[in-house]
């Protein structure tokens, strides 16, 4: 069967090769039909930051050169950082380097098949055939390839570290079978996104026999790399950072996100996740013999975990399963494995489709694509429960509300009025990715705290964040229900801003104290009129505030 397969078949691995080709071809169009303008703002950041390093400020937010533990992902700043000395256009570089990786992920998913494959798919166009067809077609994995984040990157990982790993359960020879890379590997991705160390040691615990010295000391070697990697990475973000963890965790770990209103729907993600990849964890269980249940059991189930730990995170600019899809090969690798392993047996349909594998492959395939609504919403629930609080109600001379602007427009509306002021001064908002990177010059407080330590780490206070008198502020998101009701209402603030309800979407804040006080006043008067016609700034301009800080909980959908 064999020789069959890998060397008289060749009508098969003609049909292989074009369909290869045609995958490529269609991966490069998802690059040719990009759109023009870069729509991703979180990726903005990691630009600010390489920004930083290029002028020899270090891995910085500000212009004081203080180091910031903002970003996530450290290897994927790093990619960022060696691609700004090369890269002409700061949106075709992030458009780039993410969409680069995507082409490399499928790539490595399909080398860890090909090179554990003992049957047809060591042929590598057999087994690329499975793997960019189905992913390039879809717009997820579209999306997600141009989102100028580590999504891609960290999928590449994962799926060498999945290969790996399957090499030492198989007791491969030399190096592939003694640990050392699964542990690199598995580093790499702990470096990328932090949490996919669950994944790996959880298939590790799974996957290694320990009763077999050879298996338990290559596992032993893994986790050692990947644990010894993860403590010097602490105590050196310690040592030079401040904090022995992305900012984002302590944000989370003490629910600094209070009344952020919007649901992001981490369960209903996951779902969308599993229905995405439901043929590739069917195949897994159908084809799925004595042989291969460790694998199985230790893929899946690390993806299992992976998932449920993800629906419990606050999931801010998660959307399109950012945060699920790099944990795919976890499914897809064992699936076209264990298919492998039946046609290279040569075993008949009707041995395939045994009863058992039959029963648990429809029961996964219903649970993925059937599950009722209200289990759903039960699981949304528990997953991510919200506490809203009530807007603040500004008194103006005009009450007719202003028209509504893009999102887009207003950060370009925002860094057009910061324009005037000179650099060095200081700005404040929530929304911080592109504007951060237009406004390199000035000083940047991160409102939510993703990029700000004094907020991360020691939680939002109006009148701390006052005493730091930026010149200017673009009020937080109307998410942020509370904090946007704490600083509105504090006494210090209308003292000391004037306050325009609804400008610029969430409303805009010039400090009367600044030296730059007149310029920003003089320009937004002299803009109003263009995006808000029929109207008058200093209409707008609040005289009073209250806040009633009723909290009220939401529905799921």
């Amino acid at each position: 069967m064999m020789n069959r397969w890998q060397k008289n078949n060749y009508g098969l691995r003609a049909v292989a090769i074009v369909l290869s080709v045609w995958a490529i071809l269609l991966w490069i169009d998802v690059w040719l039909n990009a759109p023009e303008k870069f729509r991703f703002d979180d990726a903005w950041m990691f630009l600010r930051y390489a920004e930083r390093v290029r002028h020899g400020l270090g891995l910085s937010w500000n212009l004081d050169g203080v180091p910031t533990y903002g970003m996530t992902t450290l290897l994927w700043q790093a990619v960022v950082l060696v691609g700004s000395f090369f890269a002409s256009s700061s949106s075709r570089l992030l458009y780039g380097v993410s969409y680069v990786f995507s082409g490399i992920a499928l790539i490595a998913i399909a080398f860890s098949v090909s090179r554990n494959a003992r049957g047809p798919f060591r042929f590598v166009p057999y087994a690329f055939v499975p793997v960019a067809l189905p992913l390039v077609y879809n717009p997820v994995f579209q999306f997600n390839s141009l989102n100028g984040m580590e999504t891609m990157l960290a999928t590449t990982l994962i799926a060498i570290t999945v290969g790996c790993a399957i090499a030492q359960l198989r007791a491969a020879s030399g190096i592939n079978g003694s640990g050392w890379l699964t542990g690199i590997a598995a580093a790499l991705a702990y470096l990328t996104r932090p949490e996919s160390a669950l994944a790996s040691v959880t298939m590790l615990l799974l996957m290694t026999r320990w009763r077999d010295r050879q298996q338990r000391v290559s596992a032993y070697r893994a986790l050692g790399v990947l644990f010894g990697v993860a403590l010097i990475t602490a105590l050196c973000c310690k040592a030079y950072f401040g904090s022995y963890l992305p900012l984002s965790f302590y944000l989370k770990s003490q629910h600094a996100y209070r009344g952020y209103v919007l649901r992001w729907h981490p369960v209903w993600m996951a779902f969308q996740f599993l229905q995405m990849f439901v043929p590739f964890l069917v195949a897994a269980v159908l084809f799925c013999r004595r042989q291969d249940r460790r694998m199985v059991l230790a893929m899946l189930g690390s993806l299992a975990i992976t998932i449920a730990y993800l629906c419990t995170v606050t999931q801010i600019m998660g959307g399109t399963v950012r945060y699920f899809l790099p944990y795919f090969p976890l499914c897809m690798i064992p699936a076209l494995l264990v298919l492998d392993e039946r046609v290279r047996e040569g075993v008949s349909l009707r041995s395939i489709f045994g009863v058992p594998q039959v029963l648990a492959a429809g029961l996964i395939f219903a649970l993925a694509v059937n599950t009722p609504r209200s289990v759903l919403d039960w699981l949304e629930w528990h997953a991510e429960p919200v506490l809203r609080y009530s807007p603040v109600q500004s008194a103006v001379a005009d009450q007719r509300p202003l028209a509504r602007m893009d999102y887009w427009d207003a950060i370009e509306g925002v860094v057009d009025l910061a324009s005037v002021i000179p650099a060095g001064s200081t700005l404040a908002a929530s929304e911080v990715g592109q504007l951060g990177y237009q406004t390199m010059d000035k000083n940047l407080i991160d409102l939510a705290g993703l990029n700000d330590t004094e907020i991360a780490l020691h939680g939002f206070h109006p009148d701390a964040f006052l005493d730091r008198k930026a010149d200017l502020i673009w009020l937080p998101h109307d998410d942020y229900t509370w904090q946007r009701g704490v600083l509105i209402t504090a006494p210090k603030f209308l003292a000391e801003y004037d306050f325009y309800p609804g400008a610029y979407i969430y409303g805009i804040a010039i400090r009367k104290g600044s030296p730059y006080y007149e310029r920003l006043t003089q320009h937004l008067n002299a803009v109003w009129s263009g995006y808000y016609p029929g109207t008058k700034a200093q209409d707008y301009l609040a005289r009073s505030v209250s806040w009633d800080r009723q909290s009220s909980i939401p529905p799921v959908r």
